[in-house]
């Protein structure tokens, strides 16, 4: 199907820029490339991979009620970025692929604030930094350790022109963004083959991972040579702390292959008809561990994470925040150790409004003890 470019849609794109997906490694954003051969619901079984992991061995933990952070009531946007503590990764607030409960009809829910939003190591700050102007929207950003950010977007070359959309549309640009700690551009690159999508990864600090229909490609940063990274599979949807994540929809198996080796660590089951909702997922430093939000829209179950040893698939599954059979409302996951770091929105239960994010996010710290 074809749609015409016009202001309004033009207009939409830039509403998008400003709700801005990040990280999480985000997914849907790298779906875009999987749509003529997947339905978007392929993503949702990953996430329910975990939530089950292992069915029988699993073991469900009650943590302690989360205490609310002190949350600036109205934080303002700012134009730098601390890089992380060494203790915890960079935490992206993912508004979506959160799953947020709320209801749209009666305006209930939570408002999302402009920009790139980042929890800052204090675990209490929430951090703003604008969208550049050289890009459109965001598909995806990666936050580096370094502070640096590095970012996938659109750039309409002809706003207002009506032009015939799809992979083949003329005047659109799709360009590799890297920004300083401090929010500036320090390159921006246009990564397009025309007829073809493209979508990011997985970065480090000198090459950002790319997915072309050829395969997942590695782009130096410097000069923005490309080629073929030979430890990924062709339909790998994450690239992290030297993993790559591919999902099998058919069987709902999420494998975990080592760049270095090219071999599969480990594949994580799950009985097809158990399959649940993707949200975040997140890989420690080290690789050992992986978390990801989870929860079945067709079950009574209270919202929790899953975490996963790789090495030996023991899993266990904490409960989070909300009432049951809500929507887990996680916007981002950090590792430190074994101590897993949880941002997560939560409605009260009388929710009757719109909410600011910094009055109804909660953060918690969970020492998984792997």
């Amino acid at each position: 199907m074809t749609d015409e470019l016009t202001d309004e849609l033009t207009e939409a794109v830039r509403g998008a820029a400003r709700a801005v997906p990040p990280n999480a490694p985000d997914l849907e954003g790298v779906l875009r490339r999987h749509k003529r051969r997947r339905r978007r619901h392929a993503l949702s079984a990953a996430a329910a991979a975990l939530a089950v992991l292992l069915a029988g061995a699993a073991v469900v933990l009650r943590e302690p009620a989360p205490t609310n952070p002190t949350l600036d009531p109205s934080p303002s946007p700012v134009t730098s970025t601390a890089a992380a503590a060494p203790g915890f990764q960079r935490l992206n607030l993912d508004f979506r692929s959160a799953q947020i409960a709320g209801d749209k009809t009666r305006s209930v829910g939570v408002q999302q604030p402009p920009g790139l939003l980042e929890l800052a190591p204090d675990g209490r700050t929430i951090l703003s930094v604008p969208l550049p102007d050289v890009v459109d929207d965001a598909r995806n950003h990666i936050l580096l350790p370094d502070g640096r950010t590095v970012l996938l977007g659109s750039k309409d070359l002809k706003p207002g022109t009506k032009r015939t959309d799809g992979v083949d549309v003329t005047d659109l640009e799709i360009r590799l963004v890297v920004l300083s700690p401090a929010g500036a551009v320090t390159l921006s690159r246009n990564v397009r083959i025309q007829g073809q999508d493209v979508g990011l990864v997985g970065a480090t600090a000198t090459e950002a991972y790319l997915s072309r229909p050829a395969g997942i490609v590695r782009h130096d940063l410097a000069t923005g040579a490309e080629q073929p990274l030979s430890g990924a599979p062709a339909d790998t949807f994450m690239i992290e702390s030297g993993l790559a994540l591919t999902l099998d929809v058919t069987t709902c198996q999420l494998g975990v292959h080592a760049l270095a080796t090219d071999i599969l660590m480990t594949t994580l089951h799950l009985p097809t008809s158990s399959c649940g909702t993707f949200h975040q997922v997140r890989i420690s430093p080290d690789g050992r561990l992986l978390a990801t939000a989870t929860w079945d829209p067709f079950s009574a179950a209270v919202p929790s994470v899953a975490v996963c040893r790789l090495a030996d698939s023991r899993a266990a599954v904490y409960e989070l925040a909300g009432r049951a059979g809500d929507p887990p409302g996680v916007l981002g996951l950090a590792w430190s150790g074994s101590t897993l770091r949880v941002a997560q929105a939560v409605l009260p239960p009388d929710a009757n409004r719109m909410y600011p994010l910094a009055e109804v996010l909660k953060t918690r710290d969970i020492e998984t003890g792997f």
